[in-house]
């Protein structure tokens, strides 16, 4: 499967491929983020990874990256390792439009399915993946370094 590395434009914001390029702003925005945010060197190894896709999302009013998408794809499964979006600019939709994004190219490479974990903690993130059609499917108890927190493994599965 090959995953198509033109920008997608909409009215206000452009997703795009990330390379190494962005990686102070991810970093920045990863730090904004997590209590435990990935490390520099995990960033560095995703994007040599040759199932490791990433993509980010930027605001046409500035140009500044403002969140992005990190995902592995494997036959054909979609799991979203890393999604963020800055804090300032929350609820804009921005996390939704990413999320269009992938779905839109998931069934472009005909994968069966996108799955991710979430922390139990984040509805947020759980109202987010449930908007787009996503379900709990499981359940990884004390997932979470930092605090032995649960994860959900919340799933969106493609119609045949």
């Amino acid at each position: 499967m090959e995953i198509n590395p033109k920008s997608h434009i909409m009215e206000q914001i452009e997703i795009f491929p990330l390379n190494s390029d962005y990686l102070e702003d991810v970093l920045e925005i990863e730090n904004l983020c997590f209590s435990t945010p990935w490390k520099k060197i995990s960033f560095i190894s995703e994007f040599h990874l040759s199932y490791s896709f990433s993509f980010g999302i930027v605001s046409k009013n500035d140009n500044k990256l403002r969140g992005y998408i990190f995902f592995w794809l494997v036959c054909d499964e979609i799991h979203i390792t890393n999604l963020a979006i800055d804090p300032a600019v929350r609820k804009e939709g921005l996390g939704s439009s990413l999320l269009k994004f992938l779905i839109q190219m998931g069934s472009d490479v005909n994968v069966k399915k996108i799955y991710l974990e979430v922390r139990k903690s984040n509805h947020a993130g759980k109202a987010l993946y449930n908007k787009f059609g996503f379900v709990q499917t499981g359940y990884r108890s004390q997932y979470y370094s930092d605090n032995q927190e649960d994860a959900l493994l919340f799933t969106y599965f493609f119609e045949d």
